[in-house]
Protein backbone atom coordinates (compact mmCIF):
# COMPACT_ATOMS: atom_id res chain seq x y z
CA UNK A 1 0.00 0.00 0.00
CA UNK A 2 3.43 2.70 -0.37
CA UNK A 3 2.39 3.00 -3.92
CA UNK A 4 -1.13 4.40 -2.65
CA UNK A 5 -0.36 6.32 0.86
CA UNK A 6 1.87 8.76 -1.32
CA UNK A 7 -0.56 9.90 -3.86
CA UNK A 8 -2.53 13.54 -3.74
CA UNK A 9 -6.42 13.91 -2.45
CA UNK A 10 -6.95 15.66 -5.90
CA UNK A 11 -6.25 12.18 -7.45
CA UNK A 12 -8.34 11.74 -10.12
CA UNK A 13 -9.35 7.91 -12.05
CA UNK A 14 -6.32 8.54 -14.41
CA UNK A 15 -3.89 8.84 -11.41
CA UNK A 16 -5.56 6.49 -9.19
CA UNK A 17 -4.76 3.80 -12.55
CA UNK A 18 -1.44 4.85 -13.10
CA UNK A 19 -0.63 3.97 -9.73
CA UNK A 20 -2.69 0.61 -9.76
CA UNK A 21 -0.42 -0.43 -12.80
CA UNK A 22 2.45 -0.13 -10.90
CA UNK A 23 1.48 -2.47 -8.76
CA UNK A 24 3.96 -5.51 -7.68
CA UNK A 25 0.89 -8.14 -8.45
CA UNK A 26 1.63 -7.43 -12.27
CA UNK A 27 5.62 -7.61 -12.41
CA UNK A 28 5.47 -11.15 -13.36
CA UNK A 29 3.91 -10.19 -16.75
CA UNK A 30 5.58 -10.06 -19.97
CA UNK A 31 5.87 -7.65 -22.46
CA UNK A 32 5.81 -9.28 -26.00
CA UNK A 33 7.16 -7.41 -29.17
CA UNK A 34 3.78 -8.50 -31.07
CA UNK A 35 1.48 -7.31 -28.63
CA UNK A 36 3.01 -3.40 -29.07
CA UNK A 37 0.16 -2.49 -32.36
CA UNK A 38 -2.38 -3.52 -30.61
CA UNK A 39 -1.27 -1.66 -26.81
CA UNK A 40 -0.34 1.16 -28.55
CA UNK A 41 -3.49 1.85 -30.64
CA UNK A 42 -4.85 1.75 -27.28
CA UNK A 43 -2.58 4.07 -26.04
CA UNK A 44 -3.16 6.89 -28.91
CA UNK A 45 -6.92 6.32 -30.48
CA UNK A 46 -8.99 3.62 -28.44
CA UNK A 47 -8.10 4.35 -25.00
CA UNK A 48 -10.17 7.02 -22.39
CA UNK A 49 -7.19 8.11 -21.47
CA UNK A 50 -4.77 8.87 -24.76
CA UNK A 51 -1.75 9.55 -25.42
CA UNK A 52 0.17 11.38 -28.43
CA UNK A 53 2.10 8.53 -30.85
CA UNK A 54 5.98 10.06 -29.13
CA UNK A 55 4.64 8.15 -25.95
CA UNK A 56 4.59 4.30 -27.19
CA UNK A 57 4.29 1.28 -24.27
CA UNK A 58 7.52 -0.09 -23.58
CA UNK A 59 6.90 -0.97 -19.53
CA UNK A 60 4.95 -3.30 -17.76
CA UNK A 61 3.16 -0.88 -16.11
CA UNK A 62 2.44 0.56 -19.18
CA UNK A 63 0.84 -2.49 -20.40
CA UNK A 64 -1.13 -2.86 -17.41
CA UNK A 65 -2.29 0.26 -18.03
CA UNK A 66 -3.44 -0.10 -21.59
CA UNK A 67 -5.07 -3.77 -20.54
CA UNK A 68 -7.05 -1.65 -18.07
CA UNK A 69 -8.19 0.83 -20.47
CA UNK A 70 -9.42 -1.77 -23.18
CA UNK A 71 -11.08 -3.95 -20.35
CA UNK A 72 -13.01 -0.85 -19.05
CA UNK A 73 -14.17 0.16 -22.82
CA UNK A 74 -14.46 -3.48 -23.68
CA UNK A 75 -12.21 -3.35 -26.10
CA UNK A 76 -11.66 -7.24 -27.29
CA UNK A 77 -8.43 -8.50 -26.86
CA UNK A 78 -6.44 -9.58 -30.01
CA UNK A 79 -4.97 -12.98 -28.47
CA UNK A 80 -5.76 -15.65 -26.14
CA UNK A 81 -2.35 -14.50 -23.71
CA UNK A 82 -3.60 -11.16 -23.86
CA UNK A 83 -7.65 -11.95 -23.05
CA UNK A 84 -5.75 -14.28 -20.21
CA UNK A 85 -3.45 -11.36 -19.05
CA UNK A 86 -6.94 -8.97 -18.77
CA UNK A 87 -9.00 -11.25 -16.86
CA UNK A 88 -5.89 -11.78 -13.98
CA UNK A 89 -5.08 -7.66 -13.89
CA UNK A 90 -9.11 -7.56 -13.70
CA UNK A 91 -9.16 -9.66 -10.87
CA UNK A 92 -6.05 -8.49 -9.16
CA UNK A 93 -7.16 -4.92 -9.67
CA UNK A 94 -10.72 -5.81 -7.85
CA UNK A 95 -8.80 -7.48 -5.38
CA UNK A 96 -5.82 -4.27 -4.59
CA UNK A 97 -8.75 -1.60 -4.81
CA UNK A 98 -10.82 -3.33 -2.22
CA UNK A 99 -8.02 -2.98 0.16
CA UNK A 100 -6.75 0.27 -0.84
CA UNK A 101 -10.33 1.94 -0.23
CA UNK A 102 -10.70 0.30 2.98
CA UNK A 103 -6.95 1.55 3.56
CA UNK A 104 -7.65 4.72 2.60
CA UNK A 105 -10.60 5.53 4.89
CA UNK A 106 -7.85 4.22 7.49
CA UNK A 107 -5.38 7.04 6.65
CA UNK A 108 -8.59 9.57 6.38
CA UNK A 109 -7.86 10.22 2.46
CA UNK A 110 -11.22 10.51 2.29
CA UNK A 111 -11.64 11.73 -1.57
CA UNK A 112 -8.82 8.78 -2.79
CA UNK A 113 -10.93 6.36 -0.98
CA UNK A 114 -14.32 7.46 -2.64
CA UNK A 115 -12.68 7.68 -6.10
CA UNK A 116 -11.05 4.54 -5.57
CA UNK A 117 -14.26 2.98 -4.93
CA UNK A 118 -16.06 4.46 -7.92
CA UNK A 119 -13.16 2.73 -10.03
CA UNK A 120 -13.35 -0.56 -8.38
CA UNK A 121 -17.56 -0.05 -9.50
CA UNK A 122 -16.52 0.70 -13.11
CA UNK A 123 -14.02 -3.09 -12.96
CA UNK A 124 -16.42 -5.22 -11.48
CA UNK A 125 -19.09 -4.31 -14.56
CA UNK A 126 -16.90 -3.62 -17.09
CA UNK A 127 -17.71 -0.26 -17.99
CA UNK A 128 -16.01 3.28 -17.63
CA UNK A 129 -19.99 4.66 -16.95
CA UNK A 130 -20.04 7.30 -14.36
CA UNK A 131 -23.92 7.15 -14.57
CA UNK A 132 -24.50 5.01 -10.90
CA UNK A 133 -27.60 3.08 -11.96
CA UNK A 134 -25.69 1.97 -15.42
CA UNK A 135 -22.99 0.43 -13.26
CA UNK A 136 -25.18 -1.67 -11.66
CA UNK A 137 -25.53 -5.57 -12.21
CA UNK A 138 -28.43 -6.47 -14.86
CA UNK A 139 -28.83 -2.84 -15.64
CA UNK A 140 -28.34 -2.61 -19.77
CA UNK A 141 -29.27 0.36 -21.80
CA UNK A 142 -32.69 -0.82 -22.28
CA UNK A 143 -33.66 -0.80 -18.63
CA UNK A 144 -31.85 2.11 -18.21
CA UNK A 145 -33.78 3.38 -20.51
CA UNK A 146 -37.15 2.10 -18.81
CA UNK A 147 -35.70 3.75 -15.36
CA UNK A 148 -35.28 7.14 -16.71
CA UNK A 149 -38.89 6.59 -18.49
CA UNK A 150 -40.15 6.19 -14.88
CA UNK A 151 -38.31 9.26 -13.32
CA UNK A 152 -35.44 7.18 -11.77
CA UNK A 153 -32.20 8.28 -12.41
CA UNK A 154 -30.17 7.68 -9.12
CA UNK A 155 -29.51 4.76 -6.45
CA UNK A 156 -32.16 6.40 -3.96
CA UNK A 157 -34.96 6.21 -6.27
CA UNK A 158 -34.25 2.89 -7.52
CA UNK A 159 -34.15 1.16 -4.41
CA UNK A 160 -37.78 2.31 -4.11
CA UNK A 161 -38.64 0.88 -7.56
CA UNK A 162 -42.12 -1.32 -7.30
CA UNK A 163 -41.01 -4.57 -8.67
CA UNK A 164 -43.91 -4.81 -11.15
CA UNK A 165 -42.80 -1.68 -12.85
CA UNK A 166 -39.36 -2.89 -14.38
CA UNK A 167 -39.90 -6.65 -13.47
CA UNK A 168 -40.52 -7.73 -17.42
CA UNK A 169 -37.11 -6.49 -18.29
CA UNK A 170 -34.76 -7.38 -15.57
CA UNK A 171 -36.79 -10.77 -13.77
CA UNK A 172 -37.60 -10.63 -10.04
CA UNK A 173 -33.94 -12.51 -9.09
CA UNK A 174 -32.16 -9.69 -11.01
CA UNK A 175 -33.97 -6.94 -9.42
CA UNK A 176 -33.48 -7.85 -5.92
CA UNK A 177 -29.70 -8.29 -7.09
CA UNK A 178 -29.41 -5.15 -8.61
CA UNK A 179 -31.18 -3.41 -5.33
CA UNK A 180 -28.64 -5.39 -3.18
CA UNK A 181 -25.97 -3.98 -4.69
CA UNK A 182 -27.44 -0.19 -5.22
CA UNK A 183 -27.99 -0.22 -1.16
CA UNK A 184 -24.43 -1.51 -0.22
CA UNK A 185 -23.39 1.65 -2.59
CA UNK A 186 -25.30 4.07 -0.94
CA UNK A 187 -24.13 2.33 2.44
CA UNK A 188 -20.52 3.10 1.33
CA UNK A 189 -21.93 6.52 0.19
CA UNK A 190 -22.99 7.58 3.54
CA UNK A 191 -20.33 6.59 5.11
CA UNK A 192 -17.63 8.49 3.36
CA UNK A 193 -19.68 11.78 2.84
CA UNK A 194 -19.37 13.19 5.95
CA UNK A 195 -15.66 12.85 5.75
CA UNK A 196 -15.35 14.64 2.28
CA UNK A 197 -17.39 17.10 3.68
CA UNK A 198 -15.42 18.05 6.38
CA UNK A 199 -12.63 18.59 4.28
CA UNK A 200 -13.58 20.70 1.49
CA UNK A 201 -14.23 17.45 -0.99
CA UNK A 202 -18.04 17.18 -1.15
CA UNK A 203 -17.23 17.42 -5.34
CA UNK A 204 -16.00 14.13 -5.47
CA UNK A 205 -17.67 11.50 -7.17
CA UNK A 206 -20.20 9.25 -5.10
Amino acid sequence: MKLFSHICKESDSYTILQTLSNASEFSRLTLRRNQKAWLNEINWDKGRFNQTKKNRVKTIPQKVFQLFQAYLGRISPPDRTLVQETIQIRNEGIRILEAMSHYLEDIKKWSIAANAYVLLRCLRLKSWSDNELSQLQFVGPKVLQKLHNHQIFTLDSFVKVSSTSILDDMGETRLVKAKTQAKSIIDKRIRLRPRLEENGEASCVL
